[in-house]
């Protein structure tokens, strides 16, 4: 009875401490949106967008206040990946540390179901073993469903492996194809649609790296 009780506590708390590691990875993300001279970021783009629309309407003005609302939003992405990278790889560094815990108190019988004692239940009424045995199933049957539901869990997540590769073959397509060429960022300029050009090749090259490296992260967790 240990080792599926064993299972179902392992599963659980990956599931949980992943989720919490990915709030406090988009949380950091968030605190590190801090501009850097001659970088690209996204206080720096949201400038030149409201200079475009404090300019009013101009040829091309449209035009180039999309792109560098594309811009603005694959560097958003950017932090988004870039926070589940942090995640998976703090994941792989904490889960055997958190495991062995896991494991000393299931062998302490910390998680081991409760004993019965057949001199205890033979002092029992029937009234109070029957509510005994529905305590007992109760607890038997939501371990069963939550296990159940991480189990799907665990083979839909086995089951993306494909889908990740065929990710990775997509995204080293499109690196190939930008330009590899280094552009100077220039804060103090006029925004224009060139500059929001190169800064759209720019972002877009950070956010799909940013994409595979957490991609890669996720197979190795």
């Amino acid at each position: 009875m240990l080792l599926p009780m064993w299972s179902v506590v392992l599963s659980t708390f990956r599931y949980l401490f992943l989720l919490a590691w990915l709030i406090n990875g988009l949380n950091f993300a968030s605190a590190q949106e801090t501009p850097v001279p001659n970088q690209l970021n996204q206080q720096l783009v949201t400038a030149r967008i409201q200079a475009l629309r404090d300019a009013g309407s101009q040829e091309g003005s449209e035009t180039a206040l999309e792109s560098y609302q594309q811009v603005l939003d694959w560097l958003g992405e950017t932090d988004v990946h870039a926070a589940s990278e942090k995640t998976y790889l703090e994941s792989l560094n904490t889960s055997p540390m958190q495991e062995s815990e896991i494991r000393a108190r299931i062998e302490a019988n910390d998680y081991g179901a409760p004993g019965i004692d057949p001199a205890t239940v033979s002092k029992l009424g029937k009234s109070k073993i029957e509510d005994k045995l529905t305590e007992f199933r109760l607890k038997l049957r939501d371990t069963s469903t939550a296990k159940d539901t991480l189990d799907r869990r665990v083979a839909a997540e086995q089951g993306s492996a494909p889908d990740i590769q065929a990710r990775f073959e997509t995204i080293d397509k499109r690196l190939q194809e930008l330009p590899t060429s280094i552009i100077t960022i220039e804060p103090d300029i006029q925004p224009s649609q060139f500059e929001a050009s190169q800064w759209s090749a720019v972002a877009e090259r950070a956010v799909l790296t940013a994409e595979r490296r957490s991609l890669e992260a996720r197979l190795n967790s």
